[in-house]
């Protein structure tokens, strides 16, 4: 409990809602009294018409019908300004807190977890944390009415007080038993619900490389088996809930049948006003309510904070790291003995590189598949950091180089380019502002606008699913007219031309160098090796290792991986 109660506490300080929380408590007190305030009022009423007071019973019943009617509009005030003043801003900011830390998270680190972890966060967990912890709030209204009944009661009879005091001291036994367990278990029950959304998640996503390797009984197979995961889990954790209702009703029944019974027998004795009797019944029966809706929310309260440890988790991944640097242009960047791995166990990804790169040099890097290539791309882009060595930009740390200034001046192209489910026109704006006209002569300048003015609605026209209602080389133009029309001052292409033909590639080639003759600096990343042989500098990699450094003609002259290179690709 105390775990839960810790993880209350560290959202409520993010979210900083200390004032609103004073008035809301204001609000909830008001709504508590005025229910106890109803019920007793009924007493009153009841001893007036007993004496046949008609006048008096008359006052007394519009003075309860005003308690009732602002019982009412409190009831709605608490729910309402709980809803505005507590759950939203929490939703807001624990999808914030996600975005926030997702962003700042290496690449090593974000692929711990799979995409589900962090969509789950995004989607039901923001909602269920606020939803939450505003239920939990209101729920602290059972626990106040709960100890305001007690010593009402107490004062009536103490007798029978002492006797629901005693089940109901059980009651909470029992609850507090069962929520140690359910703890326990949410934990497990989650990650089986988490794996099996991943699994279903991947199977839509795979599903053409599932049709056409004839996979679909293993894929059934596979769902079925983290199904029948998830739902043990699921079954062990009802069993314990009908476990805990079956119990904890027993209970409750017994409670009121000990009011009606001892109630009865103390009014027939004269010892209880039939009033009383009434008034006592219904503060017993809320007593009752207020038990059980307080065990409920102790229960669900580990449910909540099982959510809030998730949300509180990824935070504690991330390493603060203070960018001090603001770089405003781009001068040279350098690599200087630097080792990566992409897991803290696995063997290095590239080992001990050193170079450096000069404004306005285009950079050609080649090398076979897995020889380390785009771990270069990803550590100049700061998306992860070296595990020895050092990167520097103008002279500073990446570490310490502000990520918003690093992307203002650098940008780059990928060979596999994500498509937002948007228009052709806000895939490559990226919410930009960019006049139309410049957007399309960018357009012209990758061979693009030809064919996207030939399409229904033309700029308009609505891409799907990551784009896969046009080609891959179609895919790749766009990105590269994303990429031209943010006008960085460093753009790096890595395999970014793959799915096009050599025709089309030599063509946006040849715009890209005269780019390069304005100023920019180009780092090349290519499969062809044509593309890249009037680079002022070639980076050849093999087995991670930089093995060879020099422009077309030094490199030829050596005779070695390069010359090697040429020699396969003819």
């Amino acid at each position: 409990m105390k775990k839960c109660i810790d993880e209350f506490i560290w959202i409520i300080k993010r979210v900083q809602i200390y004032s609103i929380l004073i008035i809301m408590v204001i609000i909830l007190l008001i709504s508590t009294f005025l229910g106890i305030g109803e019920v007793w009022m009924q007493k009153y009423v009841i001893d007036a018409l007993m004496h046949t007071d008609l006048s008096l019973s008359i006052h007394l019943a519009f003075i309860l019908t005003v308690i009732i009617i602002l019982n009412a509009i409190f009831s709605i005030l608490l729910r309402y300004q709980g809803i505005l003043q507590i759950q939203n801003p929490i939703k807001r900011n624990v999808v914030d807190t996600v975005m926030y830390n997702i962003h700042k998270l290496s690449l090593r680190d974000i692929k711990k977890e799979n995409k589900q972890y962090y969509i789950d966060l995004l989607t039901h967990y923001s909602d269920e944390i606020g939803e939450g912890i505003l239920a939990k709030f209101i729920g602290c209204k059972y626990y106040i009415q709960f100890i305001a009944i007690s010593v009402i009661l107490i004062n009536i009879n103490k007798q029978m007080f002492l006797l629901i005091l005693m089940l109901g001291i059980a009651y909470v036994i029992i609850g507090r038993y069962f929520t140690g367990i359910f703890w326990r278990q949410f934990g497990r029950y989650m990650e089986k619900t988490n794996k099996l959304h991943t699994i279903i998640e991947e199977g839509l996503s795979a599903t053409r490389e599932i049709i056409i390797y004839n996979r679909r009984e293993w894929e059934k197979d596979r769902y079925e088996k983290y199904f029948s995961d998830y739902y043990s889990e699921a079954k062990r954790i009802n069993r314990y809930g009908n476990l805990n209702y079956f119990m904890t009703n027993i209970l409750k029944w017994s409670i009121s049948f000990t009011v009606l019974a001892y109630g009865g027998y103390l009014t027939m004795q004269g010892k209880l006003e039939i009033s009383t009797y009434v008034v006592e019944y219904q503060l017993c029966s809320m007593l009752i309510n207020s038990m059980e809706q307080a065990y409920s929310e102790l229960v669900s309260i580990s449910s909540v904070g099982s959510k809030i440890k998730r949300l509180h988790d990824i935070t504690g991944t991330i390493r603060i790291k203070r960018h001090t640097e603001d770089i405003m242009e781009f001068h040279e960047a350098v690599f200087d003995h630097v080792y990566y791995r992409y897991q803290d166990n696995s063997d290095y990804a590239i080992e001990d590189i050193s170079f450096g790169i000069k404004q306005g040099m285009k950079v050609g890097i080649v090398g076979k598949s897995g020889s380390g290539k785009s771990t270069i791309t990803k550590l100049l882009l700061s998306l992860m950091y070296p595990d020895k060595g050092k990167i520097t930009i103008n002279g500073h740390k990446v570490q310490r180089i502000n990520p918003q200034k690093l992307y203002s001046i650098m940008a780059c192209c990928r060979q596999d380019p994500y498509m937002f489910y948007d228009t052709i026109q806000n895939n490559i704006l990226f919410g930009r502002a960019v006049p139309q006209k410049s957007m399309e002569n960018i357009c012209h300048a990758v061979n693009i606008h030809e064919y996207i003015i030939g399409l229904d609605k033309e700029y308009n026209f609505l891409l799907v699913d990551r784009g896969a209602n046009i080609s891959g080389g179609e895919r790749q133009r766009l990105a590269l007219a994303r990429l031209l029309v943010g006008n960085p001052e460093v753009l790096i292409l890595d395999e970014a031309t793959s799915a096009l033909d050599i025709a089309m590639e030599d063509k946006i080639m040849d715009c890209l160098n005269e780019l390069k003759k304005q100023g920019k600096t180009l780092i090349v990343v290519a499969h062809r090796i044509h593309n890249v042989m009037d680079s002022d500098l070639i980076l050849v990699m093999d087995h991670k290792k930089l093995v060879e450094l020099g422009n077309h003609d030094e490199l030829m002259e050596k005779k070695g991986v390069y010359y090697q290179l040429i020699i396969e690709q003819g």
